[in-house]
């Protein structure tokens, strides 16, 4: 059977005597334009995926009113090992340092001061804790409209771009390596407008997002 891609402007089918690998060019002769080889390719696997089917800790809501909203939510083990981590850096030199200060009722400024570092330490701690026991990236996708969210409860990152059905949803190579293999992550590009994200997400669950949007923006 011979491998056909679809195109991103026109969702046509491109033949793979239409495609040039070494060039990373791919003509659509349906709309008459290239586009990178390399994104279509790496779309093969979002076309497969069912939407029915959400992968494990993936959450799918909402209606052609509200909006549809996917969640992603998962317990990360690592926690079990950042809380005794987090304790020992920054726990205890704010307790060495403060500590006495609180029980005397004396300020130092100085040692106050060389407590910071450790205290917003602590902060960034606190919030990564949070975020592996209790965080979510979420996806809503509401008439041609699209929020990416990352945080916890509603304190975090919201990124929004528009989808059309000139949108281009594919999965790229990212510069994160995890035991030296790159991860890739969703790209999401519409009028001169780029979003990228979930790189640190599991692959099946980066693949589903990218095949939700992917098919949300040619609904549009």
């Amino acid at each position: 059977m011979t491998a056909t891609y679809r195109c991103p402007h026109c969702d046509s089918d491109i033949a793979a005597s239409d495609t040039n690998v070494a060039t990373d060019i791919a003509l659509c002769r349906a709309c008459g334009k290239s586009v990178p080889f390399s994104s279509i390719a790496e779309n093969v696997d979002i076309d497969a995926v069912d939407l029915a089917s959400p992968p494990k800790g993936v959450r799918v809501s909402g209606s052609q009113i509200s909006g549809i909203e996917i969640t992603y939510r998962k317990l990360s083990p690592l926690v079990f090992f950042i809380i005794p981590l987090a304790l020992l850096w920054t726990g205890l030199p704010l307790a060495m340092i403060y500590g006495p200060q609180i029980a005397s009722g004396k300020f130092d400024a100085t040692l106050s001061l060389a407590g910071l570092p450790f205290f917003i330490g602590a902060l960034l701690m606190l919030w990564l804790i949070a975020f592996m026991l209790c965080g979510c990236r979420r996806i809503h996708i509401d008439r041609g409209q699209c929020e990416i969210f990352t945080g916890v409860g509603l304190i975090g990152r919201r990124r929004r771009i528009a989808l059309t059905p000139e949108s281009s949803v594919r999965l790229e190579l990212s510069s994160l390596r995890v035991n030296n293999v790159p991860q890739r992550h969703v790209v999401i590009s519409t009028d001169g407008q780029t979003v990228k994200f979930g790189a640190t997400l599991p692959e099946n669950v980066r693949t589903f997002f990218a095949a939700v949007l992917s098919k949300a923006s040619q609904a549009q």
